[in-house]
């Protein structure tokens, strides 16, 4: 049995377990340790592997697991909120795209994320780009520190979906 063949079996025999959710799944597939990355632990054999058919099937069962537990916990594991500044074209793009998938930006974005890409597409910042978070505006600093407040007060699960997108700063 060759290694992709391994690998489907090994996902099937994950994915089929009763108390299967996608956030264990994804971490026992793509996770720093999962089989996936253990398997082809770097970027050109990843990338050979994600244009498998083996790669497509592992994302179909992602994706059913994903659809089955929508809005509830992980198995007790924490959920964590992200900002992404994005152009305001890229979010009208996302929400209708959202509409169009009759589906929420929240999860489009998830989808979107869950993706693997292609390494030569991720732009390398420049030197003074790279010390990290971009210096804000006493405005921007004060809004961006409430919001982070509000979240941390109610935390996303306590908000409605669109609030908490919102609150992150899909929306």
């Amino acid at each position: 049995m060759d290694k992709y063949e391994q690998i489907r079996r090994d996902a099937e025999a994950v994915f089929s377990r009763p108390d299967m959710n996608w956030g264990t799944f994804h971490r026992e597939m793509f996770g720093e340790n999962g089989l996936v990355r253990t398997a082809f632990p770097d970027l050109a054999s990843l990338a050979e592997f994600e244009r498998t058919e083996v790669y497509q099937d592992i994302q179909h069962m992602l994706t059913t697991l994903r659809g089955k537990v929508m809005g509830k916990t992980l198995d007790n594991e924490p959920t964590k909120v992200i900002t992404v500044r994005i152009p305001a074209t890229v979010h009208e793009a996302l929400k209708s795209e959202a509409l169009l998938h009759k589906t929420n930006m929240n999860q489009l974005c998830i989808s979107k994320l869950l993706l693997m890409i292609d390494n030569e597409l991720i732009p390398v910042p420049s030197e003074e780009k790279r010390t990290g978070r971009q210096e804000r505006t006493a405005g921007e600093e004060a809004e961006g520190s409430r919001r982070e407040e509000e979240v941390a007060a109610t935390g996303p699960e306590a908000m409605g979906e669109a609030e908490g997108i919102e609150a992150a700063g899909i929306a």
